[in-house]
């Protein structure tokens, strides 16, 4: 039995949301009805990354700032 996973709604967590490959699968999510949780590196490319799809009619339940490489900053604070 096959499955339509694309009639499923999903969640759905992006690591380096503010990059373009980034914003183009986030807005194909959010086409789908995805949950978004979006980090990035950086405060003004997650803003911007935010607004785009505020401006399409989806959003991003979470954002959150976060630098993978930095120990300190945990990947569960994204969630």
């Amino acid at each position: 039995m096959k499955r339509d996973l694309a009639a499923t709604s999903h969640a759905v967590l992006i690591i380096g949301a503010g990059s373009a490959i980034a914003t183009a699968f986030a807005r194909r999510c959010a086409r789908n009805g995805d949950r978004l949780f979006l980090c990035a590196l950086g405060a003004s490319a997650l803003a911007l990354q935010r607004y785009d799809l505020l401006l399409r009619g989806a959003g991003a339940e979470h954002t959150h700032v976060l630098d993978v490489n930095d120990s300190d900053d945990r990947l569960h604070q994204c969630l």
